[in-house]
């Protein structure tokens, strides 16, 4: 390879590695955001079924399973709900009868590379339901 060759070669690696600065300097400034999730449950009597809210931030809100269990060792999962746009869940029918219950939602991680966002699991209050 000639002289001019070689220069023109290493100003062509130059400029490549220059090219990359910025696009690494930007994805290194992108710090994940966390949001609790703050969940509640509440029963319905009239309808014997549950409901719940989910709030956080509005990127966590929408389409989060929420499961209903009860309040016994092992917590089995007796419905399951997902959540609409505003965080709202239900109505999840009682098929399991008088006792006490509580809600779960998982973690998930939404957003993209410019703003990834993590929205923390959450449990609720518990609920009573008499006979």
């Amino acid at each position: 390879m000639s002289r001019k060759g070689k220069v023109r070669l290493a100003f062509l690696i130059a400029a490549l590695a220059f090219a990359t600065v910025p696009f690494g300097s930007m994805m290194a400034q992108a710090h994940e955001k966390t949001f609790k999730s703050n969940l509640t449950l509440n029963y319905d009597h009239g309808d014997a079924s549950f409901n719940g809210h989910v709030r956080n931030a509005e990127v966590c809100k929408d389409v989060r399973p929420v499961d209903v269990h009860l309040d016994v060792p092992g917590s089995p999962v007796v419905g399951t709900e997902m959540t609409d746009h505003s965080g709202h869940g239900g109505p999840i029918p009682n098929t399991t009868g008088p006792s006490t219950y509580f809600s779960t939602v998982d973690a998930v991680d939404r957003g993209g590379y410019g703003d990834p966002v993590h929205c923390e699991a959450g449990v609720s209050n518990t609920v009573t339901v008499s006979g």
